[in-house]
């Protein structure tokens, strides 16, 4: 992101807002206030995974490859303007896929592409935001498919918008890790880090992303 452009973590909040925050709750079968603890939590564990993922050659080729997947695919359908790529303004579109949390982004399955952003990290983060919100393990999964194609896509239109190569690519990526561990007080940055079970959980972390960031709604 350059000087005066929104986080991706600002990014997909300010574009979800109550409303769709409200359908993912339909779809993923929780109350709003549950799905928006689950969402706080999700979305700095994502974006600090996805970054972590872009700091190693291979991790950052994996993002390009998939990056240039999803924009031959569904990211640049609907609208444009102030959406991500067109997905944040279709999320109804996005929610319609039933329990896998809205089918494959771009052709890329949801599974693979949660894989792809988080790497080792994704069981971690899977656990981390279930223990944080109460989530079933089911329905956890179905928000991180739903959420996963919106960082893709806010990556997208930021690599877009910025002319990015790969280089700037990884700058970015690293400018996005500060800023996320800047908004959780380094939470995310020790939850990562932690080997195993750990002691340390996500509830911090969903507390300060809803203050910060859904607490503006």
């Amino acid at each position: 992101m350059s000087s005066g452009s929104p986080s991706l973590l600002e990014m997909i909040s300010e574009s979800l807002g109550k409303e769709g925050i409200a359908q993912i709750s339909q779809q993923i079968g929780a109350s709003e206030s549950q799905t928006s603890s689950a969402i706080g939590a999700a979305l700095p564990a994502l974006l600090g995974g996805m970054s972590r993922q872009g700091s190693t050659a291979d991790g950052l080729s994996g993002l390009m490859g998939m990056l240039d997947q999803f924009g031959g695919g569904k990211e640049s359908s609907g609208g444009g303007g102030s959406s991500i790529g067109g997905l944040l303004g279709s999320l109804s579109g996005l929610l319609g896929g039933g329990g896998s949390g809205g089918g494959s982004a771009g052709g890329i399955n949801p599974a693979d592409l949660l894989g792809g952003l988080l790497g080792g990290s994704q069981g971690k983060v899977e656990n981390g935001v279930q223990q944080a919100s109460g989530l079933s393990s089911a329905a956890t999964k179905s928000l991180l498919a739903i959420l996963a194609p919106l960082i893709l896509g806010a990556l997208m239109k930021s690599k877009q918008s910025q002319g990015l190569d790969g280089a700037g690519l990884k700058d970015l990526l690293g400018r996005e890790q500060a800023s996320v561990e800047q908004k959780t007080g380094g939470l995310i940055g020790k939850f990562l880090d932690q080997d195993g079970d750990g002691d340390f959980d996500l509830n911090d972390v969903a507390k300060l992303a809803m203050g910060q960031l859904f607490g503006k709604k």
